[in-house]
Parts: structure tokens; C-alpha cells; sequence
């Protein structure tokens, strides 16, 4: 009880809440844009409800071993960040781009083989037909999306993780409203269906890794890298 009360423990929690707020609520609109687009297209039928649960869960196998590489690069980032080392970051963001390029492979050729084999799932033929056409469509915005885990890791290790949070809100304000206008064809947009899940989550990825990447350039904080 003594510890607990302790001004020491009220401190150090206080910096952890303070830290992880930002990344929960970052990490949280992550998930929303793919659960909103989910219920925006429910509105189009059974079919295509179940058509993007199926291929949902071939996108999220396909990316798991990317997940899991990528979650390596903070460490190291922030231990150079700490001492303003610009030749170690600058190795490491060339080492980063190189393993992304790995994982584009990786992630690209996990999601050919699903949807070349997705016929294995014994899905209705309509159901396969709409899984297929969002699948054929995000692969395309795979590079896209490694780059843009890749970057938000090193945002993070900078401890950037308001800046973040943000970036991660307006990207999930972005694909909402382009889901919008392109699934139901609004303001005279093509209807599109599920097709334009797939397509926007692509729009939104390149979108936030733009903003992030341009406002990082601007820190004064991060000059260093530079030099």
C-alpha cells in the first residue's frame, strides 16, 4: 500500500498512461477503419457482409508475419534517436527499407496464394466472386500499407505518438468518408460495392504515410538524421 500510494509509482504510471494513451487511441482507429467499412457495406446484402468477413481473414494472415517483423525496429531506433546518432539511423532506415521491400514480397505472394487457392474455402459462388474482387484489390495496396507500418514504428520510437494518433484519425476520417462517396456512389461516384473498401484502404495508407513522412521531415527534433 505504502508503494502504491508513493509518489514514485503515481509518477511513473502517470508517464505510462501518458505514453500509451496516444498509440491505444492510434491503434484504435486502425481497427475502426476496418470494422466501419464492414458495416458500411453490411448495408449491400448478405453476400457481400460475408464476402468481406471471408477475405478479411485471408488479408489478416497474409500480414501477420509482417506484424510481427516490423515490431522489431523500435528498439534499436529509439536507443540511436536517444543518442542522436545519425549514421546508426541512417543504417537502420536503410536496413527498415530493405526489410520492407522483403515484407512486400512476403505480403503480396501470401495474398496471391489466397486468393489463388481461396476456392478451398467452399464458399457460395457469390460470396467467392465479391471476396475475390476485394482481394484483387488490396494486393495492389500492399507496398503501401508496409511502408506505412514501417513508418509509424519509427514515429513511435521517437515517442511521436500524439503526432501519430492524429495522422492515424484523420486517415480513419479519410477512408470513412471515401468509403462513403465510392461504395453507395455518391455525389456521382461510381458505385463500386466492396471493390471500393479495398481501393480506399490503399487511398488512406498512402495519404497518412505522406502526412507522417512530411511532418517528421519538418522536426527540427530529427535534423540530425541529415547529417
Amino acid at each position: 500500500m505504502r508503494l502504491w500510494r508513493g509518489p514514485l509509482l503515481r509518477h511513473e504510471l502517470g508517464r505510462v498512461i501518458t505514453l500509451a494513451l496516444p498509440l491505444m487511441l492510434g491503434e484504435l482507429s486502425g481497427m475502426l477503419m476496418g470494422v466501419i467499412g464492414t458495416m458500411m457495406v453490411g448495408h449491400l446484402g448478405a453476400a457481400t457482409l460475408a464476402a468481406s468477413g471471408v477475405a478479411s481473414v485471408v488479408f489478416v494472415i497474409s500480414m501477420l508475419l509482417v506484424w510481427g517483423g516490423i515490431r522489431m525496429i523500435p528498439t534499436p531506433v529509439a536507443e540511436a534517436h536517444e543518442l542522436r546518432d545519425g549514421q546508426k539511423m541512417r543504417t537502420l532506415i536503410t536496413a527498415a527499407l530493405i526489410l520492407s521491400a522483403f515484407f512486400m514480397v512476403v505480403s503480396c505472394s501470401l495474398m496471391g496464394l489466397g486468393t489463388h487457392f481461396f476456392h478451398l474455402l467452399g464458399q457460395d459462388p457469390e460470396v467467392e466472386r465479391l471476396a475475390l474482387e476485394y482481394l484483387n484489390v488490396i494486393i495492389i495496396g500492399m507496398p503501401m500499407l508496409v511502408l506505412m507500418a514501417m513508418l509509424f514504428n519509427f514515429a513511435d520510437a521517437f515517442e511521436y505518438v500524439r503526432l501519430t494518433m492524429w495522422v492515424s484519425i484523420f486517415g480513419l476520417a479519410l477512408d470513412v468518408f471515401l468509403n462513403w462517396l465510392f461504395i453507395y456512389g455518391h455525389w456521382g461516384m461510381p458505385v463500386m460495392g466492396i471493390k471500393a473498401v479495398a481501393m480506399n484502404t490503399g487511398i488512406s495508407n498512402a495519404a497518412i504515410f505522406t502526412l507522417l513522412l512530411t511532418l517528421l521531415w519538418r522536426k527540427k527534433d530529427l535534423q540530425y538524421i541529415r547529417h
